[in-house]
């Protein structure tokens, strides 16, 4: 028996030293021409003790988890409006990297000590799959397409949010498999600061600034930072900051943009980056949860293909290591003839609740009505003063990703915890929205009758 692997990312080829240390030898197919990307070409993440716990897995050494984690640990997340920062959230157990910096990593592990088990095929694009014949096909480097036999083989698929894979066998199998889809309804994309950047922000903390604008150290050791813009789907600027052309009206309104809400992170980004920021990729994406994480024994989806989620959560990544952890976990805990069964019964449920939690977050943040605006922001400050008085203990970010986190504990009992207290925090918060938007909506209406008010005071007068 042979495997595959559909997708070089940190789950594939993760997945794929798993089954090489076991002996197996496997085939990834990745339709990229290689992993040694630029930081154009990937995004900032934080790397939790999840994360890292299952670094430790794939490597026992620790020498994976060290190549990794080399990168600026982060103390904080600070959040500003305008210059002003107006909230901190602690950290000291994540450590800032990107996606293609840890998937690098993880492919020069497979490469340099399992090449005699771990086969890479780049530039091969999945167009199709046969799930009667059970084979696959592909374009290979834009020239050619083969069809390759899978009918002896079992196959991980970790081709990403838009998994081939998955998508084609919920068009021919609508009844037996769905996913759910939740748009982020918001993009990204990068500027980059130069090397040595003069600024008066904290490399060892992330800044989160107004409209979304996330801005942190990419690479430690240069203090070259990365600011991501994002682009809400109902923005004003949404045509501008989507825009391929680099007209200087686009670059003057990019300029104002940015410097309108991050402030403090404008004067680190040169000239050219403005221009360089219109010709780059933009990152979407959705909230994804499929209603099996396995079709037989066949395929077994693993990362964002059965799983994706939301950048504000900060599990993509973790979550799709973890995945890894457990498929290991897996071959010494059941039959090989049911691997991929077992894996759905002890991974679907958390799958379930970091997919639920993500997708409460898309709703939250691109809610237009005000009253939900004023709700959101009350909803953070009643946790964090629930916490400070002994109310309510750590939220999810806290054991995720906070100074408490040194415990991995499962996405079930996150959530479980969360619905406790938002059964208390979500109808207060409401309450405040709606009070705070009826307040400023009298008050306006006074604002406007005043004029009125006074003309006829001296009308009445002057008759």
């Amino acid at each position: 028996m042979s495997w595959i692997v559909v997708g070089a990312g940190p789950a594939g080829i993760g997945a794929a030293i798993s089954l090489a240390k076991r002996g197996y030898n496997v085939d990834v197919y990745e339709r990229m021409a290689d992993l040694d990307q630029s930081d154009e070409d990937s995004y900032p993440i934080g790397l939790n003790p999840r994360g890292m716990k299952a670094l430790d897995c794939i490597d026992e050494t620790g020498t994976l988890r060290e190549s990794v984690t080399k990168e600026t640990p982060i103390d904080a997340w600070n959040i500003y409006s305008g210059l002003k920062r107006v909230a901190m959230f602690p950290s000291g157990t994540t450590v800032g990297a990107t996606r293609g910096g840890v998937t690098y990593c993880i492919f020069k592990e497979a490469s340099t000590k399992y090449s005699d088990k771990i086969h890479f095929h780049f530039e091969y694009k999945l167009l199709a799959v046969d799930y009667s014949n059970k084979s696959l096909r592909f374009e290979v480097k834009q020239k050619e397409e083969i069809t390759i036999d899978a009918s002896n083989s079992r196959i991980i698929a970790a081709d990403g949010v838009w998994s081939k894979l998955r998508i084609g066998f919920e068009k021919e199998n609508p009844e037996r498999f769905v996913s759910s889809k939740v748009p982020w309804e918001c993009s990204f994309r990068l500027l980059f600061s130069t090397e040595d950047a003069n600024t008066t922000l904290a490399p060892r903390e992330h800044h989160i600034f107004s409209s979304g604008i996330y801005v942190a150290v990419v690479k430690s050791q240069l203090q070259k930072w990365v600011v991501a813009v994002q682009i809400s789907e109902n923005s004003p600027h949404r045509d501008m900051l989507k825009s391929d052309i680099p007209s200087k009206e686009n670059i003057q309104a990019l300029k104002e943009y940015v410097k309108e809400n991050a402030p403090l992170a404008f004067d680190m980004i040169p000239d050219e980056e403005f221009k360089q920021f219109f010709t780059r990729r933009t990152f979407s994406g959705a909230v994804i949860c499929t209603s099996k994480l396995n079709i037989g024994e066949w395929i077994l989806f693993l990362g964002d293909s059965a799983h994706s989620v939301y950048p504000a959560i900060g599990e993509g990544i973790n979550c799709a290591l973890e995945d890894v952890q457990l498929f290991d976990q897996c071959f010494d805990k059941s039959e090989l003839d049911s691997l991929f069964e077992y894996f759905h019964s002890i991974r679907y449920e958390d799958i379930q609740a970091v997919t639920e939690y993500a997708a409460h977050l898309v709703r939250t943040s691109n809610a237009t009505a005000r009253s939900a605006k004023i709700s959101r922001v009350a909803s953070t400050i009643l946790r964090q003063v629930g916490k400070k008085l002994g109310l309510c203990g750590p939220i999810w970010n806290d054991k995720s990703f906070g100074a408490v986190a040194t415990q991995v504990e499962p996405y079930h009992e996150l959530l479980n915890t969360w619905k406790r207290q938002e059964v208390v925090i979500r109808p207060l918060a409401w309450m405040i929205g709606k009070s705070a938007d009826i307040v400023i909506r009298v008050k306006f209406l006074l604002l406007l009758l005043l004029p009125v008010a006074i003309v006829a005071f001296y009308v009445i007068l002057w008759r």
